[in-house]
């Protein structure tokens, strides 16, 4: 549960910066998670996975921020990249 709600903090804080920006936002629809595992061992498979697509997404949005160097968006990702890389 606790994940589950620095995640949802993390996704508010990009809406409310996109929004003081003026940034557009397009949210796609997810798909839900797997339910079940055959071991342990495959449940953190999986969870390494998720980090590895997610420090991997971050990276790519950290060139695009890039190209735009606009020092505000630069400035309020970096957390963002730590906390991810830190977590993978």
């Amino acid at each position: 549960r606790k994940e589950s709600e620095e995640e949802r903090t993390h996704a508010l804080g990009f809406i409310d910066f996109a929004q003081k920006k003026n940034i557009p936002i397009e949210l796609k629809d997810l798909s839900a998670p797997p339910t079940t595992w055959d071991s342990v061992e495959s449940l953190w498979q999986d969870l390494l996975a998720l980090e590895q697509t997610n420090t991997q997404s971050l990276f790519k949005l950290n060139d695009e921020v890039q190209q735009c160097q606009d020092p505000a968006l630069i400035t309020f990702l970096q957390p963002y990249h730590m906390e991810q890389t830190e977590s993978e």
